[in-house]
Protein backbone atom coordinates (compact mmCIF):
# COMPACT_ATOMS: atom_id res chain seq x y z
CA UNK A 1 0.00 0.00 0.00
CA UNK A 2 2.93 2.43 0.57
CA UNK A 3 4.50 1.84 -2.59
CA UNK A 4 1.09 2.42 -4.31
CA UNK A 5 0.95 5.82 -2.69
CA UNK A 6 4.41 6.88 -3.40
CA UNK A 7 4.08 6.25 -6.85
CA UNK A 8 0.99 8.15 -6.64
CA UNK A 9 2.48 11.13 -5.59
CA UNK A 10 5.22 11.13 -7.50
CA UNK A 11 3.24 10.44 -10.56
CA UNK A 12 1.24 13.67 -9.41
CA UNK A 13 4.18 15.55 -8.51
CA UNK A 14 5.16 14.72 -11.99
CA UNK A 15 1.98 15.72 -13.91
CA UNK A 16 -0.08 18.03 -12.08
CA UNK A 17 1.63 20.90 -14.16
CA UNK A 18 -2.19 22.74 -14.79
CA UNK A 19 -2.55 23.50 -18.44
CA UNK A 20 -5.13 25.27 -20.12
CA UNK A 21 -5.56 25.52 -23.93
CA UNK A 22 -6.80 28.51 -26.14
CA UNK A 23 -7.01 28.88 -29.72
CA UNK A 24 -5.93 31.43 -31.99
CA UNK A 25 -8.44 32.65 -34.72
CA UNK A 26 -8.01 34.86 -37.66
CA UNK A 27 -10.93 36.73 -38.06
CA UNK A 28 -12.75 38.37 -41.07
CA UNK A 29 -14.67 41.48 -39.83
CA UNK A 30 -17.19 43.09 -41.90
CA UNK A 31 -18.70 46.29 -40.92
CA UNK A 32 -21.51 48.03 -43.31
CA UNK A 33 -22.58 51.64 -42.57
CA UNK A 34 -24.40 53.89 -44.90
CA UNK A 35 -20.84 54.89 -46.43
CA UNK A 36 -19.76 51.93 -47.67
CA UNK A 37 -18.16 48.67 -46.50
CA UNK A 38 -15.12 48.00 -44.31
CA UNK A 39 -13.48 44.78 -44.26
CA UNK A 40 -10.31 44.39 -42.36
CA UNK A 41 -8.16 41.13 -40.08
CA UNK A 42 -8.54 40.63 -36.86
CA UNK A 43 -7.65 38.08 -34.05
CA UNK A 44 -9.29 36.27 -31.24
CA UNK A 45 -9.34 33.73 -28.95
CA UNK A 46 -11.26 31.04 -27.43
CA UNK A 47 -10.94 28.70 -24.47
CA UNK A 48 -11.74 26.15 -27.41
CA UNK A 49 -13.96 26.47 -30.60
CA UNK A 50 -16.78 29.42 -29.20
CA UNK A 51 -20.34 27.68 -28.29
CA UNK A 52 -22.33 30.26 -29.72
CA UNK A 53 -21.91 33.45 -31.61
CA UNK A 54 -22.62 35.71 -28.53
CA UNK A 55 -19.41 34.25 -27.25
CA UNK A 56 -18.08 35.46 -30.39
CA UNK A 57 -19.33 39.09 -30.26
CA UNK A 58 -18.56 39.43 -26.69
CA UNK A 59 -14.69 38.19 -26.64
CA UNK A 60 -11.57 41.00 -27.50
CA UNK A 61 -10.52 41.49 -30.83
CA UNK A 62 -7.16 42.01 -31.22
CA UNK A 63 -5.51 44.06 -34.46
CA UNK A 64 -3.76 42.56 -37.52
CA UNK A 65 -0.77 44.45 -37.42
CA UNK A 66 3.03 44.35 -39.06
CA UNK A 67 4.43 45.72 -35.66
CA UNK A 68 3.43 44.67 -32.19
CA UNK A 69 6.37 45.58 -29.99
CA UNK A 70 6.35 47.21 -27.07
CA UNK A 71 2.94 48.00 -25.70
CA UNK A 72 1.09 48.06 -29.21
CA UNK A 73 -1.13 45.45 -28.62
CA UNK A 74 -2.10 42.75 -31.62
CA UNK A 75 -1.04 39.71 -33.98
CA UNK A 76 1.73 39.94 -36.35
CA UNK A 77 1.58 36.91 -38.86
CA UNK A 78 4.18 36.30 -41.68
CA UNK A 79 4.18 33.54 -44.27
CA UNK A 80 1.19 32.28 -46.97
CA UNK A 81 -0.36 31.03 -44.29
CA UNK A 82 -1.34 34.20 -42.98
CA UNK A 83 -5.04 34.61 -44.59
CA UNK A 84 -8.15 33.16 -43.88
CA UNK A 85 -7.91 29.77 -45.86
CA UNK A 86 -4.70 28.97 -46.35
CA UNK A 87 -3.22 26.13 -44.42
CA UNK A 88 -2.49 27.43 -41.03
CA UNK A 89 0.99 25.60 -41.06
CA UNK A 90 2.12 27.75 -43.57
CA UNK A 91 2.55 30.52 -41.11
CA UNK A 92 6.14 31.21 -40.30
CA UNK A 93 5.68 33.48 -37.64
CA UNK A 94 2.93 34.54 -35.29
CA UNK A 95 3.85 37.09 -32.63
CA UNK A 96 1.06 37.71 -30.01
CA UNK A 97 1.00 40.44 -27.94
CA UNK A 98 -2.33 40.61 -26.09
CA UNK A 99 -1.26 42.62 -23.13
CA UNK A 100 1.88 45.16 -23.52
CA UNK A 101 2.09 45.85 -19.93
CA UNK A 102 2.50 44.09 -16.99
CA UNK A 103 1.13 41.39 -16.99
CA UNK A 104 2.75 41.24 -20.61
CA UNK A 105 1.23 38.49 -22.77
CA UNK A 106 3.75 38.36 -25.52
CA UNK A 107 4.80 35.09 -27.23
CA UNK A 108 6.07 34.73 -30.79
CA UNK A 109 4.78 31.15 -32.73
CA UNK A 110 7.85 30.37 -35.60
CA UNK A 111 7.58 27.49 -37.52
CA UNK A 112 10.50 26.17 -37.37
CA UNK A 113 11.15 25.54 -33.82
CA UNK A 114 8.05 23.91 -33.53
CA UNK A 115 5.16 26.09 -32.52
CA UNK A 116 6.66 26.50 -29.04
CA UNK A 117 5.88 29.75 -27.22
CA UNK A 118 8.38 31.74 -26.62
CA UNK A 119 8.38 34.85 -24.60
CA UNK A 120 10.21 38.03 -24.81
CA UNK A 121 12.90 36.36 -22.58
CA UNK A 122 13.31 33.81 -24.39
CA UNK A 123 11.55 31.30 -22.30
CA UNK A 124 9.33 28.97 -23.29
CA UNK A 125 5.65 28.85 -21.89
CA UNK A 126 4.11 26.80 -23.41
CA UNK A 127 3.75 24.56 -26.76
CA UNK A 128 1.01 25.94 -29.80
CA UNK A 129 -0.38 22.93 -32.30
CA UNK A 130 -1.74 23.83 -35.92
CA UNK A 131 -5.50 22.98 -35.55
CA UNK A 132 -7.64 24.00 -38.46
CA UNK A 133 -11.24 23.72 -38.68
CA UNK A 134 -14.02 24.77 -35.83
CA UNK A 135 -14.31 27.61 -37.57
CA UNK A 136 -17.51 30.57 -36.98
CA UNK A 137 -19.51 32.83 -39.15
CA UNK A 138 -21.74 34.85 -36.99
CA UNK A 139 -23.59 38.39 -37.79
CA UNK A 140 -25.51 40.35 -35.69
CA UNK A 141 -27.86 41.92 -37.57
CA UNK A 142 -26.98 42.70 -41.26
CA UNK A 143 -24.46 45.41 -40.92
CA UNK A 144 -21.80 43.68 -38.19
CA UNK A 145 -20.02 40.07 -39.58
CA UNK A 146 -17.47 37.78 -37.64
CA UNK A 147 -16.46 35.01 -40.08
CA UNK A 148 -13.14 33.03 -37.82
CA UNK A 149 -10.91 30.48 -39.22
CA UNK A 150 -9.17 28.55 -36.04
CA UNK A 151 -5.19 28.19 -36.92
CA UNK A 152 -3.77 27.22 -33.85
CA UNK A 153 -4.22 25.22 -30.14
CA UNK A 154 -1.95 26.75 -27.39
CA UNK A 155 -1.10 24.32 -24.21
CA UNK A 156 0.24 26.58 -21.75
CA UNK A 157 -0.86 27.77 -18.05
CA UNK A 158 -2.12 31.13 -19.77
CA UNK A 159 -6.35 30.94 -20.46
CA UNK A 160 -8.38 32.75 -23.14
CA UNK A 161 -9.72 34.56 -19.65
CA UNK A 162 -6.49 35.98 -19.52
CA UNK A 163 -6.29 37.34 -22.56
CA UNK A 164 -9.20 38.46 -22.92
Amino acid sequence: MKLSLLRISLWLAAFSCVTANFDVYMVERTIVTDVGVSINKVWQVFEAEPKNCDEVFAAKTFVNSGDVSGTKTGVRCAGSGCDYKPPPGNIDVLEMNFHGTDPVYHWTLYKDRGWTMVGLDGNTYGDCIVFPNGDYNCHDSIYYFLEGYRKFRCLTKFTAGDLN
